[in-house]
């Protein structure tokens, strides 16, 4: 059982859950998506990520199946975390997502941001328009958070254990308990106020399936613990000030600043680890 767990691909668990929470909300549950909606972001993902691979020969061992599984992740996440209207809003923003992990990259050709996250922030900033900010659509009553969210948990924490992230999981919500909980209340927040928004299915979401993405987020436990705390503390600060979608901003501005800064961080943890 070890050994099938280790060989399966964290991204599968990922797809699994948005998939599950697209059909599951689309046929029992009103979720707002049509079948159009579905199909051209799959089509449209997919065919970006295939072109531009095979464009940019960002990956020499190209494989059609590797690529496509990388692409589903970004375009079943757009499918679950966004809302819009519009039936061609879904593959665009995913398509430049996509793209971004080929135009976006350090010196190792390592992409700066989460094609998903970037995705949501890019959606934000062109096309505000086109998008409900209201990030949750799945904990909107009794029902559907009993019934979905054990699914998040259950693939979040097989996505997180597999792909080792589990610290940036456990740090996120570490830091919304220890800190942000007791600094809410001193302020004349409400606990529930404060609790009640990161139980929710899209922020399970994030702190499972998106902060712990294995390409953009450190490989050191200790990097992985300062990751976890500079993006929780960015998105405590943000959804005082009532920024839409304050986790992945505060994503995507610390995985910008990360790729600056988290190698030299890095080599300090390595060097010190060796010298002790």
């Amino acid at each position: 059982m070890k050994r099938l767990f280790e060989r399966i691909d964290p991204r599968w668990y990922v797809v699994a859950n948005h998939v599950t929470l697209v059909l599951t909300g689309i046929l029992f549950f009103g979720l707002q998506r049509d079948w159009l909606q579905v199909a051209f972001c799959v089509v449209a993902g997919c065919g970006t990520e295939l072109v531009a691979a095979k464009l940019f020969r960002k990956h020499p061992d190209f494989k059609a199946g590797d690529r496509l599984l990388s692409a589903s992740v970004a375009c079943w996440g757009a499918l679950v975390l966004i809302r819009s209207s519009d039936w061609w809003f879904y593959g665009a923003v995913v398509s430049a997502g996509l793209l971004s992990k080929y135009l976006l990259v350090n010196e190792k050709g390592r992409h700066f941001f989460n094609p998903l996250d970037f995705a949501i922030v890019f959606s934000l900033a062109f096309a505000p328009d086109h998008l409900f900010v209201r990030t949750d659509q799945f904990s909107s009553d009794e029902g559907t958070f009993f019934t979905l969210l054990p699914v998040v948990l259950a693939f979040g924490l097989l996505a997180a254990i597999r792909a080792n992230r589990w610290r940036e999981s456990l740090g996120y919500y570490a830091i919304v308990f220890g800190i942000g909980l007791p600094i809410g209340r001193l302020l004349g927040i409400k606990a529930l106020w404060i609790i009640a928004p990161e139980l929710n299915t899209s922020t399970v979401i994030f702190a499972l399936l998106m902060i712990t993405d294995p390409r953009t987020s450190p490989a050191a436990p200790r990097s992985q613990w300062a990751f976890a705390a500079a993006v929780t503390l960015l998105h405590l600060v943000l959804r005082y000030q009532q920024v839409p979608y304050s986790p992945f901003v505060a994503l995507f501005g610390v995985t910008g600043l990360w790729s600056v800064v988290g190698p030299l961080f890095e080599r300090r943890a390595v060097a010190s680890a060796a010298s002790a």
